[in-house]
């Protein structure tokens, strides 16, 4: 009933990058044992790669747990792009004997907050557990920063946080 996601993104280009992202698989091994809780996992997280990495090099990530069964989505955030969740149901029904009961959902999105030190930065970092609800007929979103830095993105975002217009995608 319960899995963990992230999203990371270290500073920079090329091998250093995708070396620093086989590392953080590692890191995140280690802490295994912690991870349920996205506050605790996400300081350790920073603590092990102020270690490693040399200024100025650091990530952004979050990183969190889907509780299907509290039906809400747990994370820890350290500068990345805000999570969101999204409904994409209008109305729900429900089946009683031989009745048939509709009633009406709001259909939108609701931003999680992103904003937290980037890790590598300082051992000091406190990275507290947030919440968004996930009930049946949400959709979580995580993107990297290449999502909002791609041209174009304010008509994405647009036809992303209005799913009732007519042949809008998301």
């Amino acid at each position: 009933d319960r899995v963990a996601v992230y999203t990371v993104d270290f500073s920079g280009h090329g091998i250093s990058s995708a070396l620093n992202t086989f590392r953080l698989q590692s890191i995140l091994d280690e802490h295994s044992q912690i991870a349920d809780d996205p506050s605790r996992l996400l300081c350790a997280v920073n603590k092990s790669l102020c270690d490693m990495l040399t200024p100025p090099h650091f990530a952004t990530m979050i990183y969190g747990v889907i509780n299907k069964k509290a039906g809400q989505f747990d994370y820890a955030a350290s500068a990345s792009v805000s999570p969101a969740t999204l409904n994409l149901i209008g109305h729900s029904a429900t089946l009683s004997g031989s009745e048939q009961a509709t009633t009406d959902i709001k259909v939108g999105t609701e931003w999680g907050d992103g904003s937290g030190l980037p890790l590598g930065i300082s051992k000091s970092a406190f990275y507290a557990t947030r919440t968004l609800t996930l009930t049946p007929g949400h959709m979580l979103l995580l993107v990297s920063d290449a999502f909002v830095e791609t041209p174009g993105f304010n008509s994405a975002k647009t036809t992303m946080c209005d799913p009732t217009e007519k042949n809008g995608t998301v």
